[in-house]
């Protein structure tokens, strides 16, 4: 349960930190959870979450598993966990739009129209708790196989000059390898295996292996 921490950040194994995690370390008390989200809706990836830990938030999850509105709408669904967790701290707490960073420091949570101004009603009080999407700077789909860095950093401008999800910042923070293509089943040497996003993959596979010398992260390095 993790009581003893204030804030933990989750992150899903098929996903790579390329850049600095502390903004998130920056949010305020009064956001209950931070969340990334699906590629093309505002539905809950649980792929990466910033967590308040608390033992009540616990046992309420725990109690709303014996609800039939929550045992149905995720007991024949894929990705149930996700789906679980979106529907629960939807309805428990108000969104109040998407992360607004400056200088890598939590400002507000932002709306969609005006990324500098905060939605009417949000934050809902003081005293009280909201939920606030995270830049998809956290979350960056693997794209379509990427031939180089040039054209990565084209398909990443493009995205940051797109919406103002991505505003705040100017490079990817999180890399994740969705569904089909996970880099570590295209080991390196492997005919037309790799993109560039794997070979970032892989790059920090041999960094971990390198600093890992007494095995303690479990880190398999017999293809390195």
């Amino acid at each position: 349960r993790l009581v003893q921490y204030d804030r933990v950040v989750y992150l899903d194994t098929d996903m790579l930190a390329i850049g600095s995690l502390d903004p998130l370390f920056s949010l305020p008390g009064s956001i209950e959870v931070a969340f990334a989200t699906e590629e093309i809706s505002s539905n809950m990836n649980a792929g990466l979450l910033v967590l308040k830990p608390s033992e009540a938030t616990f046992l309420d999850m725990q109690e709303s598993l014996t609800v039939d509105e929550f045992h149905l709408a995720t007991s024949e669904l894929a990705l149930v966990d996700q789906l679980f967790l979106d529907l629960f701290f939807s309805k428990a707490y108000p969104r109040c739009g998407v992360a607004v960073f400056v200088d890598e420091r939590f400002q507000f949570c932002a709306g969609d129209s005006d990324p500098f101004l905060q939605p009417v009603g949000c934050p809902p009080g003081p005293s009280l708790q909201y939920l606030c999407m995270l830049p998809r700077w956290f979350n960056l789909f693997r794209p379509v196989r990427l031939g180089s860095m040039l054209q990565m950093e084209f398909a990443v401008s493009a995205m940051a000059t797109s919406s103002v999800e991505y505003r705040g910042f100017h490079t990817p923070v999180v890399l994740h390898f969705t569904q089909m293509g996970k880099p570590w089943l295209k080991p390196p040497g492997v005919e037309d295996a790799l993109s560039i996003w794997d070979s970032l993959w892989w790059e920090a596979h041999a960094d971990a292996c390198a600093f890992d010398g007494a095995g303690s992260c479990y880190v398999d390095c017999s293809q390195n």
